[in-house]
């Protein structure tokens, strides 16, 4: 019986002591207190030194007013080295964000200028996820609830197992770079463009509506389909047209995993967003 006391007080004892932890010390803060280690093994001088020795963990957070509703980004408080090049081969959370001449970055002097900075974009503009959260869960957005996961890294857990290996990858971003990116021959959103293509050849617009694009009536309206939907509901939609409509009548198409995934992108890209050129 005192064993049995003793075992119990132990484990009641380190459960009190792992949400202690976790209450009071921030895995963030761990991320913070790295970068700011390994950053100052980089400098060049004293005066950078200094000034990382000078700073502690703190949050961090971008106010983002040009895309829709004014909303809050706090991914650099995890990813601190986004706009740091010194950190291009380390590993997330710690790494550089790369830059991309498709999507506007230049190389003037040997040194890369950002199209989209950080201060005037923040992050979930392009990835999605919910910019507030400070844990993974919630900021990815893991939590079912939240709509808008990450575009291309994130799968939750109520989808479809056999659909979620191919929910992965950076192309998806491309449904958010759409928004503002809107020409068809743009070269940072070729799967949008592709996806596009194929909504015409595969006669799509004959039975879907979408604003400026086509009148159909017998179909769903797609508009902003992006919007109300995640990309596993549209993936099953469109190789599945009757898992979530048993009396869809759309026909089943039989594409390709590659046909399948471009016309996904291009309609999750179908949102009403605020332009920007």
């Amino acid at each position: 019986m005192r064993l049995a006391l003793a075992i119990a007080s132990f484990v009641v004892l380190i459960v009190h002591g792992v949400v202690f932890y976790n209450q009071f010390f921030h895995r963030w803060e761990q991320h913070q207190t790295a970068y700011f280690e390994q950053a100052r093994s980089l400098s060049k001088n004293d005066a950078e030194r200094a000034e990382l020795e000078a700073r502690s963990p703190r949050v961090e957070q971008t106010i983002v007013t040009s895309f829709g509703d004014t909303h809050v980004d706090r991914c650099t408080t995890c990813h601190m080295a986004a706009d740091d090049p010194r950190f291009a081969g380390h590993a997330e959370p710690l790494k550089a964000h790369p830059y991309s001449a498709a999507m506007g970055d230049v190389q003037r002097n040997g040194r890369w200028e950002r199209r989209h900075k950080f201060s005037d974009f923040g992050c979930t503009v392009c990835h999605g996820g919910q910019g507030r959260g400070l844990e993974n869960v919630y900021s990815h957005g893991e939590d079912e609830f939240w709509p808008e996961p990450m575009l291309g890294y994130v799968t939750q857990a109520t989808w479809r197992k056999d659909f979620t290996p191919h929910l992965k990858g950076k192309e998806y971003m491309e449904a958010n770079c759409a928004q503002c990116h809107t020409a068809e021959d743009f070269a940072g959103t070729p799967h949008v463009n592709r996806g596009r293509k194929l909504f015409y050849a595969m006669n799509c617009y004959g039975c879907h509506k979408i604003d400026g694009m086509s009148e159909g009536t017998l179909g769903p309206d797609l508009t902003e389909v992006g919007h109300k939907f995640k990309i596993d509901y549209l993936w099953e939609s469109i190789v599945e047209p009757r898992a979530n409509l048993a009396t869809s009548f759309m026909p089943k198409f039989n594409l390709n995993d590659a046909d399948v995934e471009s016309l996904v992108i291009f309609l999750k890209s179908r949102l009403i967003r605020p332009q920007r050129n």
